[in-house]
């Protein structure tokens, strides 16, 4: 899909809301959902719903909705959602569909950063310091109608070079997935640190002939076999000693086919 990147702040806000003003949006289950959550505390979308309407606009939002409540009533939030026929997702949140799209719900509390003291959370613009790459470092207070993000994040976007903006990680191997689907979906390329950080994650993991099939199967939407990350972890090599100054992307960026790993 073209590349539609934003180019203003402004732009972006505007984007968002049409969206969210969509029919599609506006009516129904949606807004029954989000009006339900709301009178729980502030709401917030973040992460992959805006980061494809600030890359791809509008029509290529493809991801998962992630929501975030700010609320000191987690047993009324459970409550709630008994009603949605909910299950728990792996980090305490809760998962959902709605008019066949999957919907992740948190508890601004229970933020895996938060809990674990990576980040000090206060208010909802504190997620944005949360996120590994700094293209998801994004969110709209629903309730208030604001954007906030990590500094020059526009900018990120346009120089299409993803970066990390909280190196700790609870499934790194994941996040290479993931960046494998920014590379070809965004045309995107990985920073200098980005690359060497996954060279260093691959170094550690792909000698083990026990645990590292496991390790694969537990990514979600994963469709890597060991020998893919073999071939990505000869492509890394190569680029960590060559010692290039020159983002890397694990992409042909001419037809965005894989590069040549072997």
């Amino acid at each position: 899909m073209k590349l539609q990147i934003v180019r203003k702040p402004s732009d972006l806000r505007k984007r968002i809301v049409r969206f969210l003003d969509s029919a599609h949006f506006s009516r129904g289950e949606f807004k029954i959902l989000f009006q339900d959550l709301e009178k729980l505390g502030e709401l917030a979308i973040f992460g992959g719903m805006l980061r494809d309407i600030s890359v791809l606009g509008s029509r290529g939002f493809t991801s998962d909705i992630d929501l975030v409540v700010k609320t000191n009533r987690a047993e009324d939030l459970k409550r709630l959602l008994t009603k949605y026929n909910t299950k728990i997702n792996k980090f305490g949140g809760y998962r959902l569909v709605v008019d066949k799209r999957y919907i992740d719900i948190w508890s601004f509390d229970t933020t895996w950063a938060f809990q674990k003291g990576h980040v000090n959370g206060n208010e909802l613009s504190d997620l944005c310091k949360t996120t590994f790459f700094d293209w998801d470092a994004i969110i709209f207070n629903y309730s208030s109608g604001m954007v906030h993000s990590i500094d020059n994040y526009i900018e990120r976007l346009n120089q299409r070079i993803l970066n990390i903006n909280l190196e700790p990680n609870p499934n790194p191997l994941a996040a290479l997935s993931k960046a494998l689907k920014y590379c070809e979906n965004y045309e995107a390329f990985l920073s200098n640190e980005l690359a060497l950080y996954f060279y260093k994650v691959l170094s550690s993991v792909i000698n083990q002939p026990v645990s590292f099939p496991y390790k694969i199967k537990e990514i979600k939407n994963c469709n890597l076999s060991r020998l893919s990350f073999n071939n990505i972890y000869t492509s890394l090599d190569k680029y960590h000693q060559s010692q290039s100054d020159i983002p890397f992307t694990f992409f042909n960026q001419k037809d965005l086919s894989l590069n040549s790993y072997n």
